[in-house]
């Protein structure tokens, strides 16, 4: 057994983290969505994407694509409701920490942009490695984070 503590800042950097992925794999797409005076709160409405999360989202993109600053600046508008967490692990188990993000694809004059959204919070949950095979059956997950998880715990 292992007894596992995050700190505030922690879970606080998880949230910041999740929209600097998304910012990052998404700033061609907010770009020209700002250049054409479409904001990035419009494209997720027109996808029919209601979660809070996808427009604070949206709202700390474009405040950092308008002033040319990294994302992180405006962490305090959505990752202020963090809190410590601790969580007790038996042997075999893990924690992970994932989100749900929809990549949405705008299609103009015949060119694809792609804009990563953040559909959920940060969820952490524990896992053994049944369960954790059943999740990476279920859903797509990002490679490079996966390949780790997969790698560590011997999964194929």
């Amino acid at each position: 057994e292992a007894d596992v503590s995050l700190s505030k800042e922690r879970v606080r950097r998880a949230t910041v983290s999740m929209f600097e992925y998304c910012h990052n794999q998404s700033k061609e797409a907010t770009s020209f969505a700002m250049q054409n005076e479409v904001s990035v709160s419009g494209i997720i409405k027109a996808f029919n994407i209601g979660a809070s999360h996808a427009h604070q989202y949206a709202t700390a993109a474009e405040k950092a694509t308008q002033q040319g600053r990294r994302i992180e600046t405006f962490q305090d508008d959505y990752a202020r409701d963090a809190h410590d967490y601790s969580v007790k692990l038996r042997k075999g188990q893990v924690l992970i920490h994932y989100c749900v993000v929809e990549a949405l694809c705008i299609q103009v004059a015949g060119r694809a942009h792609y804009m990563h959204v953040p559909t959920s919070e940060v969820v952490r949950r524990v896992f053994d490695r049944d369960e954790l095979m059943e999740f990476s059956q279920r859903w797509k997950l990002e490679a490079g984070s996966w390949d780790i998880i997969a790698r560590d715990l011997s999964l194929p």
